[in-house]
């Protein structure tokens, strides 16, 4: 999801240098920004409430904080995510966890 979201400025400037039109381009930003926002926020809820955080709803609302904020929500998400799983004995690492880890009998 992370990713998605660092794809989402070349898209935008990318459509930009393609659209001429200013009005276009500025529709085009904001369809790309809107889709990469909402689907953090799904991914951030479902997340969340698979985790029983509290108040999955203002998770998903934070990642449509711009800049900083949105990113600092969606690693503070997935630090606990990872915390979970490695309670489960599950290995994690930078990149998430491995393919092949089954998660412990009983779990």
């Amino acid at each position: 999801m992370f990713a998605l979201g660092l794809l989402s400025l070349p898209t935008v400037v990318v459509l930009q240098s393609v659209v001429k039109d200013e009005a276009l381009s500025g529709l085009a930003f904001l369809v790309v920004f809107l889709s990469v926002r909402t689907a953090m926020a799904v991914s951030v809820y479902r997340l969340a409430k698979l985790l029983a955080a509290s108040a999955p709803v203002m998770w998903a609302i934070g990642t449509f904080i711009p800049n900083i904020i949105g990113v600092i929500v969606l690693m503070v998400i997935s630090g606990r995510a990872s915390t979970f799983l490695q309670k489960a004995g599950i290995k994690v690492g930078l990149f998430g966890a491995s393919v092949g880890e089954t998660p412990p009998p009983g779990r």
